[in-house]
C-alpha cells in the first residue's frame, strides 16, 4: 500500500522507480532495451520543456540529458 502512496505523491518518480524494479525483473538483453526506450522517453520529456525555459533549466537539461547519455 505505502509504495503506490507514494507514486501518487510522486508521480515524477515513476520511472525511476519501474528502472530498478525492471532491472531487477529483466534479463540483460531486455534490460538494456528498457533502459534504451527510457533514455528515449525522458529525455523526449526533458527537451520538449525547452521553450518556456531560463537558462538555469537549460543548464539542468543539458546536465539531465548527459546522464541519460552515460546510461
Amino acid at each position: 500500500f505505502h509504495v503506490f502512496v507514494l507514486l501518487s505523491f510522486f508521480p515524477n518518480y515513476l520511472h525511476r522507480f519501474l528502472m530498478v524494479v525492471l532491472s531487477r525483473i529483466l534479463n540483460d538483453k531486455a534490460n538494456k532495451w528498457t533502459n534504451f526506450l527510457a533514455v528515449l522517453v525522458v529525455g523526449g520529456g526533458v527537451l520538449s520543456t525547452i521553450a518556456s525555459a531560463d537558462m538555469d533549466d537549460i543548464f539542468f537539461m543539458i546536465m539531465q540529458c548527459a546522464a541519460l547519455a552515460v546510461l
